[in-house]
């Protein structure tokens, strides 16, 4: 929340730099913006993940028995965990290009977003793997 409420901080803070009083003085304030909006996102999803509470298409739902239920979210949270590993796996090579290279009138590297997408992308792997394991064995994390 305090990460959001800075974004718009700076958010408003660049139309007053831009229509009535100079703030920023040429900085770029939107690249900030954008980096901390990656980083809200990815962390987000994996705190959604934690909760439970990522979006899912559940109108078959009703008419499945509970235990196929259980099944059926088990299988997919291992295809979510699967997809999850070739991101991170690819990210990491993203990650070892993305040093090399700046954000056009900041001092930060490309890495910054994609740390924040490799941390939020971690976060989320573990959920899965913690509610795989509730679902599947009935182990508790």
């Amino acid at each position: 929340m305090l990460l959001l409420a800075g974004v718009v901080l700076v958010v408003l803070s660049q139309f007053v730099d831009r229509y009535f009083t100079p703030i920023w003085g040429g900085v770029p304030a939107d690249e900030y913006v954008k980096v901390a909006l990656i980083w809200l996102t990815f962390l987000g999803f994996g705190l959604a993940m934690r909760a439970g509470a990522e979006i899912r298409v559940d109108f078959l739902d009703q008419h499945v028995p509970a235990a196929v239920l259980r099944h059926i979210y088990a299988f997919f949270d291992l295809v979510m965990l699967a997809v999850l590993g070739v991101i991170l796996w690819k990210s990491v090579q993203l990650y070892r290009v993305s040093t090399l290279q700046t954000i056009l009138g900041t001092d930060m590297t490309v890495a910054l977003p994609v740390l924040g997408m490799m941390l939020g992308c971690t976060l989320m792997a573990i959920a899965l793997l913690a509610r795989f394991l509730r679902r599947a064995f009935g182990i508790k994390l």
